[in-house]
């Protein structure tokens, strides 16, 4: 909201999913681990003044549905504004459709902590894809990298050729969008 007024912008693109599925656990739908430890920061380094520190309200939703609510509210606000938006879920490398090579796999077996998070990850795009189908916005190419392998640098993060094919899928959308003929 603050900035469509400077912006001005004819068109909105939401790629997301990932972050939402594993740091949305934590019952402030507003707040997230890199927020808290700024504020924490601020908060321990002045003096006895301080006003006691809030993330809110607590949530009683699953991080599936905040995401889709923020989808919602994203939309609306842009709608009220007259600027089109389109909402995509980004491919996991636990995507059901995705085959990982031998060094991706062991990646996600490295830590217990990324165990936690692919466990999260996978619940959230497990019950999210039921959730969305009615919803003309919001548009799943979590499983765009069907039939590849060896794509992901790390187990958020894609390389180039990831990348690519990450850009065809939005690129296509768009022009189907807006009834465009290449």
């Amino acid at each position: 909201m603050r900035n469509i007024n400077g912006i001005q912008p004819d068109f909105v693109i939401s790629f997301s999913g990932l972050n939402d599925a594993v740091y949305s656990n934590y019952n402030y739908p507003y707040y997230a681990p890199h927020t808290q430890a700024i504020y924490e920061g601020f908060v321990n380094n002045i003096d006895k003044y301080c006003l006691p520190l809030s993330y809110g309200l607590r949530s009683s939703k699953e991080p599936r549905e905040l995401w889709i609510k923020n989808m919602k509210y994203i939309f609306e606000i842009l709608k009220f504004n007259q600027v089109d938006f389109l909402a995509f879920i980004q491919p996991f490398i636990i995507s059901e459709e995705y085959e990982m090579d031998y060094e991706e796999k062991y990646l996600i077996n490295a830590e217990t902590e990324i165990l936690k998070c692919l466990e999260l990850e996978r619940d959230f795009l497990c019950n999210i894809k039921s959730q969305i189908n009615d919803i003309e916005f919001i548009k799943d190419i979590s499983d765009c990298f069907k039939g590849k392998k060896g794509l992901f640098r790390d187990q958020y993060h894609v390389y180039e050729e990831g990348n690519a094919i990450i850009a065809e899928h939005i690129y296509n959308e768009i022009i189907a969008r807006f009834n465009y003929c290449a």
